[in-house]
């Protein structure tokens, strides 16, 4: 399968004068906006056609170095980058993690806030990579969070914030696809996540590629 369609793409390139297409996987929270701009920042400069598949981190990596993928948007949040000699990581920039809450929360008006305020709030994970942040932030506040596991994915978790059954750890990159009826609450000591584009180290022709994701 994976010859049949190098060759197709191959095939495809030589007919458009266009660079070959690419498989490109990323994390559910960087196809929300990152991605889809960077798609159209290489569509505008004739660079070369994207197709997005999403998988959380430790799923993308073995995808990269079996050439399922030709590369990979991932984060360093836990349980960190993939770690293999097949596969170089180039940083993109840092997401802040900010706190996601139902319309008409008491500290909706507020600028940042202090975690420790939200101590007594119950919290939706999707995940024990956000979970091991949330509980790295909580012990720096000296507090244990109430936590309900009970989301299956980024949806459904907002879902059930808008809902009101507690609140929620999000990366920034997620913020500007959000659901109108959420809240975004920023902490005064956030943490943050490294993103980053993993490639195989034989790939030198991803240039275009990470400039058009460049985060900052």
């Amino acid at each position: 399968r994976l010859v049949v369609n190098e060759v197709r793409r191959g095939r495809k390139a030589a007919r458009t004068d266009r660079p070959a297409a690419i498989m490109l996987g990323a994390v559910p929270s960087a196809t929300a906006a990152l991605v889809p701009r960077a798609i159209g920042r290489l569509r505008d400069t004739g660079g070369p056609d994207v197709t997005i598949l999403s998988r959380i981190t430790p799923e993308l990596g073995p995808m990269v170095v079996g050439r399922e993928l030709d590369a990979a948007v991932v984060t360093d949040a836990p349980p960190g980058l993939p770690r293999d000699p097949e596969l170089r990581a180039t940083h993109l920039g840092d997401d802040e993690v900010v706190v996601i809450a139902a319309p008409g929360h008491p500290l909706t008006a507020a600028d940042r806030i202090g975690i420790e305020r939200l101590a007594d709030e119950t919290w939706i994970e999707d995940n024990a990579g956000s979970e091991v942040m949330l509980r790295q932030l909580a012990a720096r506040a000296r507090f244990e969070p109430r936590i309900s596991t009970m989301a299956d994915d980024l949806l459904a978790k907002t879902g059930m914030v808008a809902a009101g059954l507690g609140v929620a750890l999000v990366p920034d990159l997620l913020v500007p696809s959000l659901r109108a009826d959420l809240t975004v609450l920023r902490l005064k000591r956030p943490t943050y996540r490294g993103i980053y584009l993993i490639s195989r180290t034989d790939r030198t022709d991803l240039g275009l590629l990470v400039d058009a994701l460049g985060v900052g």
